[in-house]
């Protein structure tokens, strides 16, 4: 979703009863800001997130990073 909606959608999430979990953003590039963002929530859990380090699509070159090849299977 989108970064700038992530005050909102916590708490949406919190209630329909859903606590968020894990939250990770996703940047284009080292430097610019993110651009999505990914979260995880569980029914009815207990309180407690954990922000996880960003993911960088792209490296200096413009090529995938090494950690999106491996998403993709490269």
């Amino acid at each position: 979703h989108l970064p700038e909606r992530l005050a909102e959608i916590l708490a949406l999430l919190r209630d329909i009863g859903l606590e968020p979990k894990r939250l990770r953003m996703v940047h284009s590039r080292i430097g610019e800001e993110a651009s999505l963002l990914l979260l995880e929530a569980r029914r009815d859990g207990r309180p407690g997130l954990k922000v996880e380090s960003p993911l960088f699509i792209y490296r200096g070159g413009g090529e995938y990073s090494a950690e999106v090849r491996k998403i993709y299977g490269d």
